[in-house]
């Protein structure tokens, strides 16, 4: 994960989000992936937020370890007292409800109690003694055989070649995980040319530990290597091969892992991220044609080794497709067995979209086939250390997502578990977390209650329906599973069956749904369920009951690069100093559809370095005056429209404005301040041809710095 860009940082928004760009409206790295409109219903997600313990509360036994039980498995919970003669404890689940509680004798300094709530699920445990306070979780998960599992098309990234220790593979076994995804520095093991030595940091004992966790390591080939390249100046992360004698050398390690592994590698994976941060030097002055030439000197070495070993190429950060059509024009996919994406970013419905733009991509550079995709880093990149239910969520939802894409081969979450400068992505809390060794974050739950659901599972489709619905159908044994979710607002399913179904919560808890007069409704809001048909051919038809509104136009969805198509356009105003004119609409400048320096894609631009792209909007000032980048939206109708989305800023800088005019006449204005986040619901009185302008503003002065800012915003018109 690159954590680190050459060309620019910038600060964008998403409460505490963090976000490295290559450039202007480059490429996110660090994402909330989350669509929250205002509409969307409030949750009272739990709070893992460990309580620092400095009141001499803390968890350093476990009866389990991790406190992670499988189904049937007694529950007990460990803690040590350092004050009091007795403890009040309370255990809630994944949405912040209260499941059991009582009081506890202290006896010698500890704890031990047994909680009533022992159903499969994600709990936390806070305990009181005194003044002091201390948080613990625990998670009941189904019996998973991941020894059965070697052909999952799902697995985690770990860190296990550097700092992350393997004491934490059984857990990760336990969870249903046979895949990780890791790698070996390449300047570690070849420490003198021609010398390899995997001994170094204990390499040879950690795959051994993953082997006899029936753990199928996928091993990332990387970075640099300083013994090999001839500038001292660029660091060894980011040291990338330009010349056939380094592509020779950076083939031999290549091959060394095989050597070394044997069978244990099935597959390798040619650099990490390589038009992201890890490319420096005069790689970086052409990335793709020397990572077209370093591909295929590896992919031969590779072959003439272990002709089964499975090469993945790409080394892509997101899925840049100005990129990509350069590095296919090179012959790179002539030189690889599948090609590798990290799809931060967005939604699932608008990383399914940007998927099938990248399969037709591949389809025209290679006879009209795609390549296998392998998902080698996705995840949530927002602070949830207090909201991490909602991460969970969201696992969920791109699980259910990628792996209803025939030509994704496996999908791996980022990660294994809170690590260094990843302290909020893990299934499980860190080794040295306050509230124990390894104990699980919501997303260990909803990973193996993925596990459970969708292992081997046969993908049906995307089901048709509201725009804002999601519905995953698969099949596995004759069941019927559908993953489904609202993103916005409340929804109902119905199910035309003649027999129950089971809906089955993000972490495994489950409730029995009896029909009515042959139907089942089912309420979706913005927590991802399973329903499940015992037999598939029980269920005669899966439709959603009908909104009170209908989706005119979406900002994002509808993002596209010619004026008015999907009835966006998008324009330049200049107003002036400090943005008090009054607003002309006759006034606006188009901007220019241009690809994104760096190749990431594609963007409007205009004068002062203006910019719109599907989500994301940034102001400028040019000659002492702001220049508001407007998003233009022509109705095709009349009467009362809503207007829901949410803007979102960064924290840095001065903040933007946000202005909404129809036809010219304000009807919303606001400033929005770093750190800010607002939420648009909206109704506005149009005719046909109306012109509703969304324009987002340097804010109060001439200050346009690290004024890149989110936008989401939807049209909805009463349902007809």
């Amino acid at each position: 994960m690159a954590i680190e860009n050459d060309l620019c940082q910038r600060d964008l928004p998403s409460m505490n989000t963090k976000y490295y760009i290559n450039a202007p409206l480059g490429i996110l790295l660090l994402f909330h992936l989350a669509l929250l409109f205002p509409s969307t219903p409030a949750h009272a997600y739990l709070n893992e937020l460990a309580v620092k313990n400095d009141q001499g509360i803390t968890f350093p036994a476990q009866a389990q370890p991790g406190n992670i039980f499988v189904q049937g498995e007694k529950v007990q919970i460990d803690a040590s007292i350092a004050k009091g003669a007795s403890a009040d404890w309370a255990v809630t689940d994944y949405q912040d409800q209260k499941v059991a509680s009582g009081t506890a004798a202290v006896k010698d300094g500890k704890v031990t109690i047994e909680p009533a709530a022992t159903g499969l699920g994600f709990y936390l445990v806070k305990f009181r003694a005194g003044k002091g306070e201390g948080t613990t979780s625990y998670a009941v998960i189904p019996p998973l055989d991941n020894s059965k599992m070697a052909d999952a098309r799902f697995g985690v990234a770990s860190h296990f070649g550097k700092n992350m220790t393997t004491d934490l593979a059984p857990l990760l076994a336990k969870a249903g995980i046979a895949h990780v995804r890791d790698s070996i520095d390449w300047h570690w093991i070849e420490p003198t040319p021609g010398k390899f030595d995997f001994t170094v940091h204990d390499f040879t004992g950690r795959m051994a530990d993953l082997q006899k966790n029936h753990i199928v390591p996928l091993i990332t080939t990387c970075f640099g290597n300083a013994i090999h390249y001839d500038d001292p100046k660029i660091p060894e992360w980011a040291a990338a091969p330009h010349t056939p004698e380094q592509y020779r050398a950076f083939t031999q390690n290549n091959v060394a892992h095989l050597k070394q592994f044997g069978t244990q590698i099935q597959a390798l994976e040619i650099w990490n991220e390589y038009n992201g941060s890890f490319c420096k030097g005069v790689a970086a002055t052409d990335r793709p044609k020397y990572y077209a030439e370093m591909l295929q000197d590896a992919y031969r070495g590779i072959k003439a080794e272990r002709p089964d070993v499975q090469v993945l190429g790409g080394a892509l950060n997101e899925m840049p497709l100005p990129y990509c059509e350069k590095l296919f024009s090179h012959g790179a996919l002539d030189y690889m067995d599948g090609i590798v994406i990290h799809p931060y970013g967005g939604t699932p419905k608008s990383v399914e979209k940007n998927i099938r733009d990248f399969v037709d991509l591949m389809k025209k550079y290679n006879k009209g086939v795609a390549k296998p995709i392998w998902v080698t880093e996705f995840g949530d990149w927002d602070d949830h250390t207090v909201k991490r239910a909602e991460a969970a969520a969201m696992l969920t939802k791109m699980y259910a997502m990628l792996l209803d894409q025939p030509e994704v081969a496996r999908a791996y979450w980022y990660l294994a578990r809170d690590y260094e400068e990843f302290p909020t992505e893990g299934l499980v809390h860190s080794d040295s977390d306050p509230m124990g060794k390894y104990t699980p974050s919501a997303n260990y739950a909803a990973y193996a209650t993925m596990a459970n659901q969708l292992f081997n599972a046969t993908p049906k489709g995307h089901e048709v329906t509201d725009p804002r619905t999601d519905i995953y159908h698969f099949e596995r044994n004759g069941q019927g599973i559908w993953v489904c979710w609202s993103e916005t607002e409340t929804t109902s399913l119905v199910f035309q069956t003649t027999a129950p179904l089971r809906e089955i919560d993000m972490v495994g808890g489950e409730q029995k749904l009896a029909p009515d007069n042959g139907q089942v409704t089912v309420k979706l809001d913005g927590q991802p369920v399973y329903l499940i048909a015992d037999q598939a051919s029980t269920v005669a038809s899966v439709r959603e009951r009908a909104r009170s509104d209908q989706v005119m136009a979406d900002a994002a969805t509808g993002f596209a690069g010619e004026q008015g198509q999907n009835g966006w356009s998008y324009f330049s105003y200049t107003s002036n100093k400090n943005g008090t004119a009054p607003y002309d609409p006759a006034q606006v400048e188009p901007m220019n559809y241009t690809v994104t320096p760096g190749d990431w894609g594609h963007q409007w631009t205009g004068s002062g370095q203006l910019e719109i792209d599907s989500d994301k909007v940034k102001p400028a000032v040019e000659n002492g005056n702001q220049q508001w980048a407007v998003r233009r939206w022509t109705s095709t109708t009349g009467g009362d429209l809503r207007l829901m989305g949410e803007v979102t800023r960064g924290d840095k800088g001065d903040g933007v404005g946000l202005k909404i005019f129809v036809d010219g006449r304000p009807v919303y204005s606001k400033m929005i301040p770093p750190k800010g986040e607002e939420k648009i619901d909206q109704t506005i009185t149009v005719k046909p041809g109306s012109l509703v302008d969304f324009a987002i503003t340097p804010g109060p002065g001439t200050d346009a710095s690290f004024d890149a800012t989110r936008f989401q915003a939807m049209v909805l018109a009463p349902a007809k």
